[in-house]
């Protein structure tokens, strides 16, 4: 394993002069470094200084009042996040076989596209032939990574057929992981954890798929996909027959309190799509003595979800964040900034909100299709042009 082989990322933990050095001197470190991870691959022991976690507290939302209003994002050495890129090129191989079908999450090749449009096509093609209902329940989980048994994943990598000295690793990697806080310039005591997996890290993300990936579904009726820790399960019902739905729901329940993994009820929301009318709501589903909250619309990575999949939710609220956004075009216009400037914020500020996963809704342009044709009209005016004509010579641009 060559450590010279790996991307240099960005450092921020504890000082850039790591990077630095490392990337100068790839050819003197090469060597060194490639004999200590090797060794420490060997032995299934990860250095203490190594996975020594600096945690900050990142805002999940603008006013954050609580405490689980912040997500913990360990930062840890740049030498470990370059051990773990590279070990991550040897677990891969040996975990293919056992992933998640439908687990869409930290994969080549697909992204929250194929997650949305795998849901949309098996509702539409069931809802397609007639009186037919389709339940979706959004099941959120309480701080799943913070969650994660060092000893329940290691049985499931064994089962895997891993080669255990990476399973040792990866136990030593969760295991004895001193950690503290920091806050501005304030920095707390360090404590030992030996539960969890470090929110932040390259490794953790594909070590928490391969710990929910042995409960998997797929049926006509039903199918549970994931994307990391979004969960979904999905039941096609018709002439009111959903004892297997119901089933799948209890079973999932009863899996995550055997792991450990903690569900919010509070967040966890369900989505009845029915096109008929006049057609009584279904009996609500139950987690534990809770009856889990139905919605008429639902944020599902990213896009707006309703109950008739009309797309008029998903179309007012890119709506309202572009002309958030537009406010800003408007601004720098303005103050006379050139046109390819414009055209740049543009693309990267508004385009990329009205783009996002336009392959899942874009051929329902009849109802997002003038708003959307608004804004472009918009950012046509106020960037002067089209993007051909940003294209042109520096004198040219210098005079708008």
């Amino acid at each position: 394993m060559n450590p010279q082989c790996a991307r240099c990322g960005k450092i921020v933990y504890p000082t850039e002069k790591v990077s630095c050095l490392d990337t100068t001197c790839a050819a003197e470190l090469g060597e060194p470094l490639q004999r200590v991870f090797n060794l420490s691959l060997e032995l299934g022991k990860v250095p203490t200084l190594w996975k020594t976690s600096c945690i900050i507290p990142v805002p999940k939302k603008n006013r954050p009042s609580e405490l689980n209003d912040f997500r913990p994002v360990a930062l840890t050495s740049h030498l470990m996040k370059t051990l773990e890129r590279l070990f991550l090129n040897l677990l891969r191989p040996q975990v293919q076989h056992a992933e998640d079908s439908l687990q869409f999450a930290y994969r080549d090749k697909v992204g929250v596209e194929d997650a949305i449009i795998y849901l949309l096509h098996r509702v539409h093609s069931h809802l397609d032939k007639g009186s037919g209902t389709a339940r979706i329940l959004f099941l959120d989980f309480l701080s799943a990574f913070n969650t994660i048994q060092s000893l329940v994943l290691q049985d499931n990598l064994l089962q895997m057929r891993v080669d255990p000295c990476l399973v040792a690793w990866i136990s030593s990697y969760l295991t004895d992981r001193p950690q503290f806080v920091r806050m501005k310039d304030t920095t707390s005591d360090t404590v030992v954890s030996s539960i969890s997996a470090p929110q932040g890290t390259m490794l953790s993300p594909i070590l928490f798929t391969l710990y929910t990936s042995d409960f998997c579904y797929n049926s006509e009726m039903c199918h549970i996909q994931k994307f990391a820790d979004d969960t979904a399960i999905v039941g096609c019902i018709r002439d009111d027959e959903e004892e297997e739905y119901r089933c799948l729901v209890r079973d999932f329940v009863a899996w995550c309190h055997n792991n450990s993994l903690q569900l919010n009820t509070s967040k966890t929301k369900e989505l009845v799509i029915d096109f008929g009318r006049d057609r009584p709501r279904p009996r609500p589903v139950q987690i534990g003595t809770e009856e889990v909250e139905g919605v008429q619309t639902y944020k599902y990575l990213g896009l707006w979800l309703d109950n008739r999949l009309d797309w008029t939710s998903n179309t007012r609220q890119l709506y309202k964040k572009t002309q958030s956004r537009m406010y800003f075009l408007r601004r720098l216009r303005s103050f006379n900034i050139c046109r390819k400037l414009l055209w740049m914020f543009y693309q990267s500020v508004v385009a990329s909100v009205l783009s996002y996963a336009v392959v899942c809704w874009g051929g329902e342009c009849d109802k997002s299709g003038p708003l959307q044709a608004g804004e472009a009209d918009q950012a046509g005016q106020l960037g002067g042009g089209d993007e051909t004509e940003t294209s042109g010579d520096s004198g040219r641009e210098e005079n708008y």
